[in-house]
């Protein structure tokens, strides 16, 4: 979890533009689970309904992480035309042998694309070669 929490502090930082707190305590345990609760309480105050909590992070439960990055990019992610969300998988698949050439959903059913998006932020969680 990088700097024990932090990371997602400053994520929730940026992304809300205010100032999120971060923990003081002294065990390292301790300050984790104060930052992301912190992280996580920013994000709901700006009326994100979230499920997610600290212990999935720890815990590292992918159903649960993934669907809150979907919830940050339905949240703060831009509204991009076709061209330019065909332009950015295109670039995401590259070298993974995956080719696209449409957004039409039928590109998507096989779950590849869903799996170099993933692949892109945790290189090790899908074997490509």
């Amino acid at each position: 979890l990088g700097e024990e929490g932090v990371w997602l502090t400053q994520l929730a930082e940026t992304l809300t533009g205010k100032k999120v707190e971060q923990s003081k305590a002294r065990a390292a345990n301790f300050r984790i689970r104060e930052n992301l609760g912190f992280a996580l309480g920013a994000f709901r105050n700006e009326g994100m309904r979230l499920t997610i909590n600290g212990d999935d992070f720890l815990k590292k439960e992918v159903r649960q992480i993934l669907g809150f990055v979907f919830a940050l990019i339905r949240k703060y992610g831009k509204a991009t035309s076709a061209e330019n969300t065909l332009s950015h998988l295109s670039a995401i698949s590259k070298g993974l042998g995956i080719r696209i050439e449409s957004t039409e959903p039928k590109v998507f059913q096989d779950g590849m694309v869903f799996c170099a998006i993933v692949h892109t932020a945790v290189p090790k969680a899908f074997d490509f070669s």
